[in-house]
């Protein structure tokens, strides 16, 4: 990851992340593999909107850009009425 242009190298592709999807990025992967609770995540967000379903939007977009699901286990794991966690890339 490079933090300075949000470019995540991911299975030998480039992934560009826009500035939301970054934030919720770099905090799920400062907490790697334990849940980050939804106002955490929420205050990450430098969005207008700022509520669980916009987090959810987020998180579906990242998960879009980066392949979750499509070659293993999900990395982008979803506590329910909790948060999210990082499991590993």
């Amino acid at each position: 990851l490079n933090k300075m242009t949000g470019i995540i190298d991911m299975r030998g592709r480039q992934v560009k992340l826009t500035r939301n999807e970054l934030a919720l990025f770099n905090i799920l992967l400062d907490h790697k593999r334990s849940a980050v609770a939804y106002p955490q995540l929420i205050k990450a967000l430098r969005s207008t909107t700022q509520n669980i379903e916009t987090v959810r939007q987020y998180i579906h977009r990242l998960r879009a850009k980066l392949g979750d699901h499509k070659e293993g286990p999900p990395f982008l794991i979803n506590h329910q009425q909790m948060g999210y966690e990082l499991d590993c890339l």
